[in-house]
C-alpha cells in the first residue's frame, strides 16, 4: 500500500522530516559538541566562566532611502531538490566528520572505535543508496526526486503529480534497493519546482 499526499501536505511533511533528521542528529551523533559549563578540579565541580573579548570597536554606518519605484524586486526562486540534497549531504558530511574525530583519537576505546566505523561504514551506504535510487526513479521518467532512507522506512519525494501504478514502481525499486519494507515507504508528490 502507498500513500499519495497533497502538495501541501507534503511540504509540511517534509519540513517536519527535515527538523527531526536536524533534531536527531544533534542528540545522538553530536552528544558531545555541547557546551560543557562545569569542570572537575580536584574532585569537584567548578563553574566555568566564558569571557569574551572585543577587540574591534563598533562603526557606524550610515543608510540612505531609495524611491519604490527605482527598486526592482524579482520573486524568489529556490530549487527545492538540489538544496535539499545540499541541505542532507551537509548533514552527513557533519556526522562523517564527527565520527571521523573519534576515530583518531588514540584514547579511544577498541568497542567504540569499532561502533564508530560501523557507524561510518552505514552512513556511506545511506547515502550511496539514497543516490542510486534517486537515478533510477529519474530513469523512470520523473524529472525530480529526493529520497531519505533511515534505518527502517523511506520518504520519496518526487516533482510532479504520481499515479497509482507510478508509485508502485518506486515502491519496487525502493524495496528492491533499498530493503525497505512496502509499508514502510512513503512517497510525496506534488512538490514542484
Amino acid at each position: 500500500m502507498f500513500y499519495v499526499i497533497s502538495k501541501r501536505t507534503s511540504r509540511l511533511i517534509l519540513l517536519a522530516l527535515v527538523l527531526l533528521v536536524l533534531g536527531l542528529c544533534y542528540l545522538y551523533v553530536f552528544p558531545e559538541a555541547q557546551p560543557q559549563q562545569q569542570d572537575l578540579v580536584d574532585g569537584q565541580l567548578m563553574e566555568i566562566e566564558e569571557t569574551v573579548s572585543v577587540t574591534a570597536p563598533l562603526q557606524r554606518t550610515e543608510t540612505t532611502t531609495v524611491p519604490e519605484e527605482l527598486v526592482e524586486v524579482a520573486p524568489l526562486r529556490t530549487d527545492f531538490f538540489n538544496e535539499y540534497r545540499w541541505e542532507r549531504e551537509r548533514s552527513r558530511s557533519r556526522q562523517s566528520a564527527y565520527l571521523e574525530e573519534i576515530l583518531m583519537d588514540p584514547t579511544v576505546q577498541p568497542a567504540r572505535r569499532a561502533e564508530t566505523e560501523a557507524r561510518l561504514w552505514h552512513l556511506t551506504q545511506l547515502s550511496h543508496k539514497e543516490t542510486e535510487l534517486e537515478n533510477l526513479i529519474k530513469a523512470k521518467g520523473h524529472r525530480d526526486v529526493v529520497v531519505v532512507l533511515t534505518a527502517d522506512s523511506a520518504n520519496v519525494v518526487v516533482d510532479g503529480q504520481v499515479d497509482a501504478a507510478q508509485a508502485a514502481q518506486i515502491g519496487e525499486v525502493v524495496n528492491r534497493l533499498a530493503g525497505v519494507t512496502m509499508e514502510r515507504i512513503t512517497i510525496i508528490d506534488g512538490v514542484e519546482q
